[in-house]
């Protein structure tokens, strides 16, 4: 009997235990979870996350196409999915995050982590530098403790 009740105890608890959702962004000119940046052109890829959730970290990942990738990443976030703010980031440190890619010639990735989740969408908006194109992937992983 208290194996029974330990089993049965032990599955409620894994039933009710919060876990970690996932999800890629989708393209707001294509509606896939790609896109390409060529030169200094703009893309947004935008993901909703319903619910109060405690921790949020969003990687963008460039990937190299040709040319050398660089440009501008920035965080935003709206509770419509219309109109849009920015989101000031910070890094591990307590500093402000910097906005700005280093250039590579193979892959460029970016993680915020946003300590509190206050908007149902955010959106990821890159802009390229100089001469280059590269494909644009926005994945989020978010939970409550």
């Amino acid at each position: 009997m208290k194996k029974l009740f330990l089993i049965a105890a032990m599955l409620l608890i894994s039933a009710v235990a919060v876990h970690a959702q996932s999800g890629y962004f989708v393209s707001e000119s294509n509606g896939t979870t790609l896109d390409t940046v060529t030169n200094t052109a703009t893309k947004f890829q935008k993901l909703p996350i319903s619910g109060y959730q405690d921790i949020v970290s969003i990687q963008v990942k460039l990937t190299n196409i040709s040319g050398t990738t660089g440009g501008v990443v920035r965080l935003y976030g709206s509770t419509d999915g219309t109109n849009f703010v920015r989101i000031p980031t910070v890094t591990d440190a307590g500093a402000t995050a910097i906005d700005s890619l280093s250039a590579n010639t193979n892959a460029v990735s970016k993680v915020f982590r946003l300590p509190t989740h206050a908007y149902t969408y955010y959106r990821i908006g890159y802009t390229g530098a100089s001469t280059m194109a590269v494909k644009l992937q926005t994945f989020a992983i978010w939970r409550k403790r």
